[in-house]
């Protein structure tokens, strides 16, 4: 079969929903490596005072006196030896993670981001933070977002830069196991991206709604994107698991994640889904 990845992956497939980060993007708990002991710490009118935070509350309409203090974590993200702040926990209903900078007189909120942290590097080595963070589609909503932070420490300040944002639709089926490495493709022709690995144009009417069915999205010839596991059809039909990038023009008309407009930047960020192998051209 042409530009076959041999490694045929029996698929155990989850949906994208509550625990769909489980199956294919793996978590750990290496962010707890990163806790610190401190039994007293005299920064809590600081943090609680914080102009971005009060935003954050008054906007989740509750105070800090009502967050559980147990979410909060001391941290030292850069490895200056000098204590941050990280909370991750629940206020009033929604999952945050919020991290403050200490600049020694003060403390400014440099990460504030809905979701919970899923993965992390290990505190060792003297590396700075890296982590991701999962927002579920809950609530109405459609798209689960997955989101890396990487640290940059300069000029005596550090910060965080959002290294990645990917995107998963509702409903995607997200494989159980992958292929033994990422492979990098481009696109033959015309490609479709799509939730589950068969065509389901049902509900498809013409192509200004090709992201109806289980569409996603059209992306032009030569648009870019890494496998990371196959699968095949009842009718024999191999597929494939990607990222798609995002690029300038790469996409035709507007796309089922743009469309949902729940994510301001949705078209910048990567797509994942599935595409069918015979759209495929692998890369060596």
């Amino acid at each position: 079969m042409k530009n076959k990845i041999f490694l045929f992956i029996i698929g155990i497939f989850v949906s994208c929903s509550t625990f769909a980060q489980a199956a294919f993007f793996t978590k750990n708990d290496h962010i707890q490596s990163w806790y610190i002991q401190l039994d007293n710490f005299s920064g809590w009118d600081k943090i609680a005072n914080n102009t971005d935070f009060q935003d954050i509350l008054k906007q989740n309409k509750t105070t800090f006196d009502q967050l559980n203090k147990s979410d909060f974590h001391f941290i030292d993200f850069d490895r200056n030896g000098i204590i941050d702040i990280l909370f991750q926990g629940n206020i009033n209903g929604s999952e945050y993670v919020l991290i403050w900078y200490n600049n020694r007189t003060d403390y400014s909120l440099v990460v504030q981001e809905k979701g919970r942290i899923y993965q992390s590097n290990l505190c060792q080595n003297e590396q700075a933070l890296i982590f991701s963070v999962w927002q579920n589609a809950c609530c109405g909503r459609n798209i689960c977002v997955n989101t890396q932070y990487d640290c940059i420490c300069t000029n005596n300040t550090s910060f965080f830069y959002t290294a990645s944002k990917s995107l998963i639709y509702r409903g995607t089926f997200l494989p159980g196991k992958l292929i033994s490495r990422p492979t990098a493709f481009h696109l033959d022709g015309i490609g479709y991206l799509r939730t589950q690995p068969y065509v389901d144009d049902s509900k498809k009417n013409g192509s200004n709604y090709a992201w109806l069915g289980n569409t996603l999205g059209m992306y032009a010839p030569n648009a870019t994107g890494t496998i990371y596991a196959e699968t095949q059809d009842e009718k024999g039909n191999f597929w494939y698991f990607v990222r798609m990038n995002n690029t300038s023009n790469t996409l035709i008309h507007s796309d089922r994640f743009v469309h949902q407009n729940e994510i301001s930047d949705a078209n910048q960020c990567f797509y994942y889904g599935w595409i069918k192998e015979s759209e495929v051209v692998l890369d060596n």
